[in-house]
């Protein structure tokens, strides 16, 4: 409902994390990412919320897959293309991840 209404309004939106803590950064098993040792729960799967996003994950994998892309690639394009949007950080703490 935000990006709508902000469209609707003329308002800029600055997104944030677009890969969602790693969550589509298409890891394999986010449990082994760094950031994940010092949050135990940011991938604990007993927490609905989790449950949520790891079902969300399942479908936009099948979705990157078919569009023949990387997850974390469909993650930035879709916040880079959406009109709404007008700026990201996409917050890489490494080399490696920016590129």
């Amino acid at each position: 409902a935000v990006l709508p209404t902000a469209q609707r309004y003329g308002m800029g939106v600055l997104t944030y994390s677009p890969l969602n803590g790693g969550w589509l950064s298409g890891r394999a098993d986010q449990m082994a990412s760094h950031r994940a040792s010092g949050r135990p729960t940011l991938y604990d799967l007993a927490i609905p919320a989790n449950q949520a996003k790891a079902e969300a994950l399942r479908k936009l994998t099948a979705l990157a897959n078919e569009a023949g892309l990387p997850l974390p690639h469909l993650a930035l394009a879709f916040v880079l293309s959406h009109p709404a949007i007008t700026s990201v950080i996409i917050g890489p703490r490494t080399q490696e991840q920016l590129e």
